[in-house]
């Protein structure tokens, strides 16, 4: 999604979609395979301190807008710059995004993320909301939006299920890949096989859901 040398030019920082997240991988230019440097979230917009030693990037989250975070070099030590947003979201207790994986068509291996709502208690349960991205070579990242916002569905009492079937950017070409020329197949496998674990969940209502999502 994005690149940028260090000051030296003897390697490169990327920001690139894997498993849900927008992570932060450093390539040497010398050769090798590239070193995940930042994980949680999605990161992005990366930036080098002129003696290499930091790098600066944006940061969010299914709990948080974007803010300014650094790192060392090797991704130790991570700190907020700026929480602009932490005070006003500080009374709404947000539910992070918890990352599950089920079986989808053919047994291959399906990730989602599920969002419960703000005010979830053990022991009971709630309406579920199946939110489908669009694309269709796109993902559900840990990452704030402005527009399919999972925490405003869930802070209406909805459990949030935002599945990656098959054509979801982020889990390998292949994966991607696989939707093309088959787009009512393995990819509605890949759905309906997700309605069906989030059902099984044991603090979901399978009795009333509903189906949402854009393009």
């Amino acid at each position: 999604d994005g690149w940028t040398f260090t000051p030296d030019s003897k390697a490169v920082y990327v920001g690139a979609e894997e498993d849900g997240q927008g992570r932060v991988f450093r390539f040497e230019i010398a050769g090798g395979p590239p070193r995940l440097v930042l994980r949680d979230g999605t990161n992005g917009d990366v930036s080098v301190t002129p003696d290499g030693k930091a790098i600066v990037v944006s940061r969010s989250s299914l709990t948080s807008p974007t803010e300014i975070y650094r790192a060392m070099a090797d991704g130790s030590g991570v700190t907020a710059v700026t929480t602009i947003n932490a005070g006003f979201l500080s009374g709404f207790a947000l539910k992070p995004g918890e990352s599950v994986t089920f079986a989808g068509a053919g047994g291959t291996p399906v990730q989602a993320w599920v969002v419960k709502p703000n005010g979830f208690r053990e022991g009971m349960r709630y309406p579920l909301m199946y939110l489908v991205h669009g694309g269709p070579q796109g993902a559900w990242n840990d990452g704030w939006t402005f527009r399919w916002n999972a925490q405003v569905f869930a802070s209406a009492g909805y459990v949030v299920f935002m599945p990656n079937p098959r054509g979801s950017t982020g889990f390998g070409q292949r994966f991607t890949d696989e939707i093309s020329n088959d787009w009512g197949g393995r990819v509605f496998e890949d759905l309906m096989k997700g309605v069906d674990y989030a059902e099984k969940l044991p603090y979901v209502d399978a009795s009333r859901k509903v189906a949402a999502g854009a393009s």
